[in-house]
C-alpha cells in the first residue's frame, strides 16, 4: 500500500491525542463528581464506575455494528465518526450542570467510539501477520505518549482555572484530531474486501458465533474478557483508591499518572515486538500476565504512596501480554473479516466493562469503611489479579489446540509458544 506510512503514522498520532483528551480529565474526576453529587471519593467511585458502565454497555452492543459497517464501507467514516463524537462528548461534560447530562454524553462515547478497535483493523488491513504484534504495541506505546501528556496538563488547567476547564481544552483536541483525520486518513480496505452489512454478525452474540468457524479463537475470546476484567480494575478505582488511602490530590494523580505512562511507553514500543520475537505469542501472553498478577497484588497490599510509584514498572510489563493476543486472533481472521473480528473482540471487552464496574464500586465503597471489620481497600486488585490467572488458563487452551492443529498438519497463524 503506497500510503502505508503516512496511515501508520495518523494512527499513532489518533491514538496519542485521543488518549490525550481522555487522560487530561482524570486528575478532577473526583473533583467534578464532588461538585455535581456532594459525596466524598471513597463514595462517589459508585458514580464513578457507573460512568464506566454506561459507556461499556454502549459499546457492548455497538461495537459489532461499527466492526460490519468498516467491513461493508470502509475503515475511515466509523474513525471519523468516533472522533467527532468524543468531542462532543467533553463539551458536554464541560457545561453539564447535572451528573445526568455527563451520563448522557457517556451514552453517546459509548455509541460512538470505536477509535481502538477501527484502529487494529486499519494495522491488520495494512501490515502482514507477521508485524501486527509489534504495531499493536507501538499502538499501545502511542496511548501511552497521550496518558503522560493528558494527565500533566489536565493536573494543570485543573489547578489553575477550574474543574471544567480541561473538559474544553479535550474538546477541543478531540475535535482537532476528528479534522486532521478528514483531511489525511486514506481508506485501508480495498473494494475487493468489502462485504454487505449484516445484522445477524452485527450484534454481541452474533459476531462471536461468526468466529466459530475459527475454534481457536473461543478460548482466546474468554482470555479477553478475563484480561479486560483485570484491565478495568485500575480505570475504575485508581483515582479513588490513591485519594483515600494515600490522600493524593490532583498533582500527586497527575504524576503517577506519567509514571504510568511513561513505563506503557517503553514496555509497547521498545519490548513488545523484542519479547515476542524471543518467545513466540503464547509466552509473551503468559509473561504479561503473569507481571500483571504480580503487579496487582503489590499494589492491593501497598501501605504507602511510593509504593505504587515501585509497583508501576512491574505492572507495566502487563501491557506485552494484549498485543500478543491480538496478534494470534488476527492471523485467524481473512482481510475481509478483520472489522467483525475486531467489533466481536470489542464486544468481549465492553461486556467485561460493563459487569467488573458492578462488581468493583461496591466492593472499593464496602472494604474502605473505617469501621468494617474487613477493612481492605485493595481488595479490588487482588480481584484483578485473580482474573489474569484465568486469563492465562485460557491461553493455554487456545496454545494446546494450536499444537494439536499443527500436529494435524493444518498449518495455523501465530507461533505457538
Amino acid at each position: 500500500m503506497p500510503n502505508r506510512r503516512h496511515t501508520i503514522a495518523f494512527i499513532l498520532v489518533t491514538i496519542a491525542l485521543d488518549s490525550m483528551s481522555l487522560g487530561i480529565v482524570i486528575p478532577v474526576l473526583v473533583n467534578l463528581l464532588r461538585e455535581l453529587t456532594d459525596l466524598e471519593p471513597k463514595d462517589s467511585v459508585v458514580y464513578g464506575s457507573a460512568l464506566l458502565f454506561i459507556v461499556a454497555a454502549m459499546q457492548f452492543i455497538f461495537a459489532p455494528i461499527l466492526g460490519n459497517l468498516s467491513d461493508r464501507f470502509g475503515r475511515r467514516p466509523v474513525l471519523l465518526l468516533s472522533l467527532a463524537a468524543l468531542a462532543v462528548d467533553h463539551l458536554l461534560v464541560a457545561i453539564a450542570p447535572t451528573i445526568y447530562l455527563v451520563f448522557l454524553a457517556r451514552l453517546l462515547t459509548g455509541i460512538c467510539t470505536a477509535t481502538f478497535p477501527t484502529a487494529n483493523a486499519v494495522i491488520a488491513d495494512i501490515t502482514p501477520p507477521d508485524e501486527r504484534v509489534r504495531l499493536f504495541g507501538i499502538i499501545g506505546g502511542a496511548w501511552g505518549v497521550g496518558f503522560i501528556l493528558g494527565p500533566l496538563l489536565g493536573g494543570f488547567i485543573g489547578a489553575e482555572f477550574g474543574t471544567r476547564a480541561p473538559f474544553y481544552v479535550a474538546a477541543v483536541l478531540a475535535g482537532l484530531n476528528a479534522l486532521y483525520g478528514a483531511l489525511v486518513m486514506p481508506e485501508t480496505l480495498g473494494e475487493e474486501h468489502r462485504r454487505p452489512f449484516s445484522w445477524a454478525r452485527a450484534n454481541p452474540v452474533g459476531s462471536i458465533w461468526q468466529m466459530r468457524k475459527f475454534p481457536m479463537l473461543l478460548p482466546m475470546f474468554a482470555a479477553v474478557f478475563f484480561y479486560m476484567v483485570a484491565h478495568d480494575v485500575n480505570p475504575g478505582v485508581w483515582v479513588f483508591y490513591v485519594t483515600h488511602k494515600f490522600g493524593w490530590g490532583p498533582t500527586d494523580i497527575s504524576h503517577s499518572l506519567v509514571a504510568v505512562g511513561v513505563c506503557t511507553i517503553l514496555v509497547m514500543t521498545f519490548l513488545v515486538g523484542y519479547i515476542n520475537d524471543k518467545l513466540g505469542e503464547y509466552r509473551t501472553a503468559y509473561l504479561g500476565f503473569a507481571f500483571g498478577a504480580l503487579g496487582y497484588l503489590g499494589i492491593g497490599l501497598a501501605t504507602e504512596g511510593w509504593m505504587m510509584y515501585a509497583m508501576i514498572p512491574v505492572f507495566s510489563l502487563f501491557g506485552v501480554g494484549m498485543p500478543a493476543v491480538r496478534g494470534l486472533m488476527s492471523a485467524k481472521a481473512g482481510p475481509d473479516a478483520q472489522g467483525d473480528l475486531q467489533g466481536s473482540i470489542g464486544s468481549v471487552s465492553a461486556l467485561a466493562t460493563v459487569l467488573t464496574p458492578l462488581a468493583i464500586g461496591p466492593l472499593f465503597t464496602t472494604f474502605s469503611q473505617p469501621d468494617f471489620d474487613y477493612y481492605f481497600p485493595g481488595v479490588v486488585h487482588i480481584m484483578g489479579a485473580a482474573a489474569l490467572v484465568v486469563a492465562a488458563v485460557f491461553v493455554g487452551f487456545s496454545a494446546l489446540m494450536h499444537r494439536r492443529e499443527r500436529e494435524g498438519g493444518d498449518g495455523g497463524g501465530g507461533t505457538a509458544g
